[in-house]
């Protein structure tokens, strides 16, 4: 009996000899497509994009053009509207949570800004 355990351990050892000094290739597990452990590097490497017009403006240079500038006073009246929705969610969360609201309370947290820069980008009388 300890022979064939013998002779089965090295049967499996000179498998996995031949396995490993084979011919490269690796077989993906996923695909089952055999891949050549050879490969060039230049295959794999991702394509870059074509070079653009150095005097053309991207998107985002053309907007900051044009964005509206604000004063201290404006950015931190920004500012206090942000807090107060910010407390104000606060607020209905935990009495969402104490069941002083029924339904759903979907809180809006961490959003603040969205409004304000929504409100303050508004141009009154377009």
């Amino acid at each position: 009996m300890a022979a064939k355990k013998s002779s089965g351990s090295s049967a499996a050892q000179s498998k996995d000899k031949a396995s490993a000094s084979g011919s490269g290739r690796k077989t993906s597990a996923a695909s089952g497509k055999t891949a050549s452990s050879k490969t060039s590097s230049k295959a794999s490497a991702p394509k870059k994009a074509p070079a653009k017009k150095a005097n053309a403006k991207s998107a985002t240079q053309r907007l900051a053009s044009q964005a509206k500038k604000y004063d201290k006073k404006e950015l931190h009246q920004f500012y206090r509207d942000m807090l107060l929705i910010r407390r104000f969610e606060e607020k209905a969360g935990q009495m969402y949570g104490m069941g002083l609201i029924g339904g759903f309370c979907h809180l809006y947290i961490g959003q603040e800004a969205v409004v304000v820069g929504m409100q303050g980008a508004i141009e009154d009388g377009k």
